[in-house]
C-alpha cells in the first residue's frame, strides 16, 4: 500500500486534532516519525496552510499555544479521500 504524501498526513493531523488543537512541535514530531521531511519543507507547509493560509488578508493567531486547522485544510483531506 502507497502512503500518503507526507503534506495530506500532516493536514489529516491537523483536521484529526482540531477539537483540542495541536501544537507546532507535535505536528513535526508526528511527521518525522514516519516520513523524511526536511524541517523547512515543515515550515514552509505551517506558514502556507497554517498560520498564513492562501486567501486571508492577516495572519492566524494560535489559541493558548495550540492551532486549529483553517476550513480550506479540512477540504484538502476531505478531497483527497474522495479522489482515491
Amino acid at each position: 500500500m502507497k502512503r500518503e504524501p507526507w503534506q495530506i498526513a500532516a493536514a489529516r493531523f491537523c483536521v484529526e486534532n482540531s477539537e483540542k488543537g495541536f501544537k507546532k512541535e507535535d505536528l513535526f514530531k508526528f511527521i518525522n516519525n514516519t516520513y523524511s521531511v526536511n524541517n523547512q519543507q515543515m515550515e514552509y507547509f505551517f506558514e502556507e496552510e497554517i498560520f498564513s493560509p492562501p486567501g486571508r488578508k492577516f495572519s492566524r493567531n494560535d489559541v493558548a499555544g495550540v492551532w486549529v486547522p483553517p476550513l480550506d485544510l479540512v477540504s484538502k483531506v476531505t478531497d483527497y479521500d474522495e479522489l482515491n
